[in-house]
């Protein structure tokens, strides 16, 4: 009997060392996530795996698990905030006819290619430092800047495009400011 015990001790220690290190992989891989919705969703199925290699073990760590249900709460909670405003943004699918009627028969010659206003306000965060006054009728598409900022927290790579091409049209305009000046 005593065999079969110590057998069935062995295995208990082999599937909690299982566990714990697929709990610790998961960790690691989360450390190398930049979107912070995939970081939340890693850090929670690896804290479930701890949890586990905690109860597996023989002297249970109460402490532990119970540090771990917390941060299991903490990221289920700010998961269920991304997940309601991603949602939210998925809602323009709706309005898709309309910005394609805004937009029609528009090209980069009346609209001047990558030409944007605000965006130094919204950039540095300060109120507009210039008004626009069009000289003929013009369509534009106005972004309220804080659904703008929810936007680009909760999607990095339209963050990156927009900030880039932002970055590009301010260096394109302080070039013709300074060639105007010369």
């Amino acid at each position: 009997m005593e065999g079969i015990a110590e057998s069935l001790d062995a295995m208990d220690n082999a599937w909690g060392d299982a566990a714990g290190h697929v709990s610790y992989l998961i960790v690691a891989v989360s450390y190398w996530l930049t979107n912070i919705y995939w970081l939340r969703i890693t850090a929670v199925v690896g804290l479930c795996f701890e949890v586990a290699y905690f109860i597996i073990m023989s002297d249970a760590l109460y402490t532990g698990i119970a540090w771990d249900c917390v941060f299991i709460a903490i990221n289920l909670f700010h998961l269920s905030l991304l997940t309601r405003d991603r949602l939210r943004l998925r809602s323009v699918k709706g309005d898709l006819g309309l910005l394609r009627a805004m937009f029609e028969g528009l090209d980069d010659a009346q609209i001047g290619r990558g030409t944007f206003v605000g965006e130094m306000a919204f950039l540095s965060e300060a109120p507009a430092s210039a008004t626009v006054t069009a000289l003929q009728p013009c369509r534009v598409l106005s972004i309220e800047r804080e659904k703008l900022k929810l936007l680009l927290l909760s999607d990095h790579q339209i963050a990156a495009v927009l900030h880039r091409v932002l970055g590009a049209d301010l260096v394109q305009k302080l070039r013709a400011r300074n060639a105007a000046a010369s």
